[in-house]
């Protein structure tokens, strides 16, 4: 029985660093969102818990990993954390194409 414990923790330790950033918790506020140092105002977003508000006022909520209805619909993203909060618009491939971070 403990063998298959210590293999389900392995499972569950592979899992979390695969991904980190599926745990930690979206702060709520205004994200502006940018491309090196380029504005991109039509991407900014207020986050209200899994709610969002677009830069035109239509809302919508967040997935795990895109924008569901409202003024960002289909849009994916990636959480990334840090200081200031962090989201990276991805694009078709995937590839980080804008970055938001939690206006201050």
């Amino acid at each position: 029985m403990t063998r298959v414990r210590a293999i389900q923790g392995c499972v569950v330790a592979t899992a979390l660093a695969a991904f980190p950033f599926a745990a930690q918790a979206q702060p709520s506020g205004n994200y502006e969102c940018w491309f090196f140092s380029s504005a991109r105002g039509g991407l900014n977003f207020t986050l209200n818990g899994s709610s969002y508000t677009g830069s035109d006022g239509g809302t919508g909520t967040l997935t795990g990993s895109a924008f569901r209805g409202g003024t960002n619909d289909g849009i994916r993203y990636q959480y990334k954390g840090g200081n200031p909060p962090t989201f990276s618009i991805l694009g078709p491939r995937g590839d980080e194409v804008s970055v938001c971070q939690l206006a201050r």
